[in-house]
């Protein structure tokens, strides 16, 4: 059976029956709340605390707020819709600090406390916020010599600001200025390998080389070294047939009797330069007249034995020599000698 409820009151909620009946409706007038028995049918905003408590069987129309997380959702009959969504305030840098809660944050800028920082928070009312008082005199900058260079570098320059212009104060380093050393030869050593393909490859134990070292700066690197083997700048040539190379006395550079080279081997101590000659060998024992001179290869004359058949010399026959030989031959050849 249909149970008739009516309306028992209408008026100012200040007036509203303490004691009310479970099926009779109730109006406030002045706050448009509509109340059915004790209960309150027009209540805009409801609250619950965590998801387990939060309604199964919700109101449409109603806001719904989870005090545990502040959310707040409206039941649309088929689903719930957000309508309130919670904001996490954060810092993303050390510029500004949260505090508070975490439903009433607050947020405040942060000021460095490291010396020298002008930046100041004002509140005088009216006059609020951050700013930087006037100096009483500009600041200066100066660049000036470090004590001491950097590992690996010729100079360092600092540049330096004196607040307010004052050098008796302690200056605020801004910066450095390195310069690095040049890449030149710092030294050059001649050295002897003692172990093979050691400090380059190739290398032969007892081979010379010249050990450079270049200023560098790479890394935590200062120098660099550079490894010339001294056999690299020689030209070695070996005596063949007819050919002689030896150490040359008194013979000058550009002599047409030989090439020359002058050779030192550079060592510290080192008795004196050596010249070496390469000349055409002859063998003496069987020069017959062939020899070499200041212009170069020739072959003597013939010189006949004299009288008791000595101081005779080997040679090549002269033009009358030879005009007397083929004269003889021809005279034997047809009798007439």
């Amino acid at each position: 059976m249909a149970i008739i409820s009516k309306l028992v009151y209408k008026g100012l909620k200040a007036n509203l029956p303490a004691s009310r009946s479970a099926d009779s409706f109730y109006l406030c007038t002045n706050t448009r709340e509509l109340y059915f028995g004790d209960e309150l049918y027009t209540e805009p905003v409801r609250f619950y605390n965590g998801t387990a408590n939060k309604p199964t069987a919700p109101a449409q129309g109603v806001l719904y707020i989870d005090e545990a997380t502040g959310k707040g959702e409206a039941w649309d009959g088929t689903a719930w819709k957000p309508v309130i969504t919670p904001v996490t305030v954060s810092a993303s840098d050390n510029s500004v600090e949260i505090g508070g809660t975490a439903s009433e944050p607050t947020v405040k800028v942060k000021l460095s406390t490291k010396d020298g920082n002008q930046l100041q928070l004002a509140s005088e009312a009216g006059k609020e916020g951050l700013f930087v008082p006037a100096p009483d005199s500009a600041d200066s900058y100066k660049v000036e010599e470090a004590a001491a260079a950097e590992t690996g570098y010729l100079k360092t320059y600092v540049l330096n600001r004196y607040p307010n212009g004052d050098e008796t104060r302690t200056a605020v380093e801004c910066g450095k200025i390195n310069i690095p050393k040049d890449y030149l030869v710092k030294s050059a050593e001649i050295k002897e390998v003692a172990t093979a393909d050691d400090p380059y490859t190739g290398a032969k134990v007892g081979d010379k080389y010249i050990d450079f070292v270049i200023n560098v700066k790479s890394g935590t690197a200062t120098d660099e070294h550079v490894y010339l083997p001294v056999n690299d700048l020689v030209d070695v040539y070996t005596a063949g047939n007819g050919i002689d190379i030896s150490a040359a006395t008194g013979i000058p550079p550009g002599d047409a009797r030989g090439m020359t080279a002058k050779l030192s081997s550079g060592v510290a101590g080192d008795s004196a330069n050596v010249n070496y000659k390469v000349s055409v060998k002859i063998d003496a024992a069987n020069a017959n007249g062939l020899g070499v001179g200041a212009d170069g290869v020739k072959l003597d004359v013939a010189v006949a034995n004299n009288s008791t058949g000595a101081n005779g010399k080997a040679g090549a026959m002269s033009a009358a020599d030879k005009t007397d030989h083929d004269a003889m031959v021809v005279a034997l050849t047809v009798g007439t000698f």
